[in-house]
Formats: structure tokens, C-alpha cells, sequence
């Protein structure tokens, strides 16, 4: 499973760097298993990215 981040919400500095209309991400893969839920994941992904004490400010959702 992938799961992608907005860089400029990782790395503020890169806002200025990004074209309007266009969006780049960071892309990590994680292992998961089946009972492993979305906020598991969420808060997983949070703390790999320094982002701990804004964990709830994210929502992860399927690709489709």
C-alpha cells in the first residue's frame, strides 16, 4: 500500500516552490495487515513525517 503526503504539508519551504494547479507528492510504501485501520496508518505515516501533534488534521482514504 502507498501512501503519499503532500510536500507542502512535510516541508513548508516547498510551497513557494510548486506551480498553481499542480501538486507534488512524497510517496512511501508500508506494510500493513488485514487489521490494520486507517487511523493506524494515519498515525504511522504522521510520526514518520515529524507530524505527530497535527495527526488529526489528516484523513486517509482509498485511492479510488
Amino acid at each position: 500500500m502507498a501512501i503519499k503526503v503532500l510536500k507542502s504539508d512535510v516541508i513548508k519551504e516547498l510551497q513557494k516552490e510548486t506551480k498553481l494547479n499542480k501538486r507534488e507528492y512524497f510517496e512511501l510504501d508500508f506494510k500493513v495487515i488485514e487489521d490494520t485501520t486507517f487511523e493506524e496508518m494515519r498515525d504511522e505515516v504522521c510520526d514518520y513525517w515529524g507530524l505527530k501533534d497535527e495527526k488529526d488534521e489528516f484523513t486517509l482514504v482509498l485511492p479510488n
